[in-house]
């Protein structure tokens, strides 16, 4: 299995994830749940949309919008986190799932020649520095 490959099969084990924190939030945040929903999937179609081109430039963006959107999720477990506290575990799952597509990403537009991968590894550790103090420092590296 190749990179884009692993990376793809990690966003769809989000996705499944997503999808039932989504289902489990309080009533009346069906917002939210559309949000994480929506954006979790559009990882998922962007990184699919990146196999069906071989250019470079068009790989790259859809990399760098497919890694934009992982952060966007990681704020929306945040207020997940907030409007559902009990749900701990699926949630810190969730952020584990967000690190291995952000990093695989990274790595993904780091071997595209088009890429502007600069300052990519500064926002994994902010990401990571993030997750880290949902986890309670829990997390590795």
């Amino acid at each position: 299995m190749n990179q884009r490959e692993t990376v793809y099969r990690v966003a769809n084990e989000l996705r499944t994830n997503a999808h039932r924190i989504a289902d489990e939030l309080p009533a009346g945040r069906a917002r939210v749940a559309d949000q994480l929903r929506g954006t979790t999937t559009a990882i998922v179609f962007r990184i699919a949309a990146s196999a069906g081109t071989s250019a470079p430039d068009e790989q790259a963006r859809l990399y760098r919008m497919a890694r934009h959107s992982t952060t966007e999720a990681a704020a929306i477990l945040d207020a997940c986190r907030i409007v559902s506290p009990s749900d701990e575990p699926a949630l810190d799952a969730a952020r584990k799932l967000l690190l291995q597509i952000f990093a695989g990403l990274t790595d993904l537009l780091a071997g595209t020649p088009a890429s502007s991968a600069a300052g990519s590894r500064h926002l994994l550790d902010r990401l990571h520095l993030t997750v880290d103090v949902h986890l309670g420092g829990q997390a590795r590296r």
